[in-house]
């Protein structure tokens, strides 16, 4: 089975519409997403319904609530404040810059106003989910911690955060998943987040009970075999606003070939490129972050630099 992850959409209508249209070229036969479908852009009406009509169409397609996510819900619910429900947990979204919670305000009162019932429907997506045994999915960290807080920690920033990830998710097999869910947790082998934007492939090494970092694009795929020894831990990266100075400073997603067995998988990291110059004309002078979010988008759209004549 093929499966494609991706995160970070941030309401970025052209990124996401080539993306879809790419990934589907590309073979993908399922999608999961990792959260953030709005924020930062200018279009969160239509990212929130391709997202919907996404989910809908396979059943095994799945995603989570990011924390830009969790920030337009908490306004909409007049709960900045104290949070909001998420299953048995009160969740509140990382404290944002002004701006960003501006956008974020901004975004929720379209989506109140434009389209109630998917809003409803955002404010009930899990924090966590594991669609496949094994195989967990989250924005930015799986693994629980003292502080609700930190189901936004920057999971796969460092070597030393990832390995701290993996150890944890290791000792979780058994454990029941996060209400409303009622699953059990089975042995990790593959767990994918979002949230920094930088795509990153992490495996454990189960010989030396040590961590192995791995370039995501040195190979065009990747092989990894017996998950359940040695899990693995992704960032497929963002497919429309790459973190400024990172190794990769373009927007990516990843492939999953995944074993009928599910031990074993295949991943194939892509570099993305959309069509920016429709996007900038979409974006008034008077929006929050103009120009930092034309600096961002004119540094990864399309074409690359180096092949620009202005």
């Amino acid at each position: 089975m093929r499966v494609v992850v991706f995160s970070d959409v941030h309401a970025i209508i052209q990124a996401f519409d080539d993306f879809i249209a790419e990934a589907t070229a590309a073979g993908a036969e399922v999608f999961w997403f990792l959260g953030d479908i709005i924020g930062y852009g200018p279009h969160p009406v239509a990212a929130l319904e391709r997202l919907y009509a996404l989910m809908k169409q396979d059943k095994r397609n799945c995603c989570v609530l990011g924390n830009h996510d969790c920030g337009v819900v908490q306004w909409h619910q007049r709960q900045e404040e104290t949070g909001i429900q998420v299953g048995d947990q009160i969740i509140s979204s990382d404290p944002f810059q002004p701006e960003a919670r501006q956008i974020n305000h901004i975004h929720a009162d379209l989506l109140a106003e434009k389209v109630p019932d998917l809003l409803q429907w955002l404010a009930g997506l899990p924090l966590r989910a594991q669609p496949l045994p094994g195989f967990y999915l989250a924005h930015g960290s799986f693994a629980p911690d003292s502080d609700h807080n930190t189901v936004w920690t920057y999971g796969t920033k460092s070597s030393y955060v990832a390995k701290d990830q993996l150890k944890r998710l290791m000792k979780m097999a058994g454990t029941a998943m996060a209400s409303p869910s009622t699953e059990t947790l089975a042995p990790v082998r593959l767990a994918a987040y979002g949230h920094y934007h930088v795509p990153a492939l992490y495996r454990w090494d189960a010989q030396h009970q040590d961590l192995l970092v791995t370039d995501p694009f040195a190979e065009e795929w990747v092989t990894c075999g017996d998950l359940t020894a040695a899990p693995v831990l992704i960032n497929p990266g963002s497919i429309s606003l790459p973190r400024p100075n990172a190794p990769y400073v373009q927007a990516s997603y990843a492939l999953l070939d995944i074993a009928e067995d599910g031990n074993a998988v295949q991943i194939g990291f892509r570099r993305f490129f959309y069509p920016w110059q429709s996007l900038l004309e979409s974006i008034s002078p008077g929006y929050p972050r103009y120009q930092e979010l034309r600096a961002e988008i004119q540094a990864v759209g399309w074409p690359p630099p180096q092949l620009r004549e202005d």
